[in-house]
């Protein structure tokens, strides 16, 4: 069951301590400056796919607490990105997101969604789509457009 990765994933830095990141982030810059965090996807939803935690945190033994209170195979999410969201409400003892800070999270953080997810998920694939053979490109040899096609999907 892949749910169960997640359990694995929490279990693993509660342990160990450390950082994970699910294999399609992409770094521009080094990341190890920022201590026991999760990322926002976007103003209401928090995600699993980018978490730090030093080696027995309180707060990844409480999200492990919940996975095994509330695992749910059945439901998409559920085990991962909304258990990080309850487990965080009940630690910083918030119910949105938008309220979740340093202080209130008692060290633990919340980074913006522009430090991790700065394109909506469902625009995503649009990165992906190849331009019509009838578009012309004002682009030199070997010049990218990646960075015009970021700015027309945000």
């Amino acid at each position: 069951m892949a749910v169960v990765g997640h359990g694995l994933r929490l279990l693993t830095l509660h342990k160990y301590g450390g950082y994970y990141f699910d294999l399609d982030i992409i770094f521009v810059r080094p990341v190890t400056f920022y201590r026991n965090f999760v990322a926002a996807e976007d103003a209401t939803r928090l995600n699993n796919d980018v978490i730090h935690a030093d080696v027995k945190n309180p707060f990844s033994e409480m999200a492990i607490q919940d996975f095994v209170a509330n695992f749910r195979p059945e439901i998409w999410g559920h085990n991962g990105p909304a258990l990080i969201l309850r487990a965080l409400q009940k630690w910083c003892n918030v119910t949105d997101v938008q309220s979740m800070d340093y202080v209130k999270c008692r060290g633990f953080n919340v980074l913006p969604t522009s430090s991790f997810h700065p394109i909506p998920f469902n625009k995503m694939i649009t990165l992906f789509v190849q331009p019509l053979a009838n578009e012309s490109s004002q682009l030199a040899d070997g010049e990218s457009d990646w960075s015009s096609r970021l700015e027309q999907i945000k």
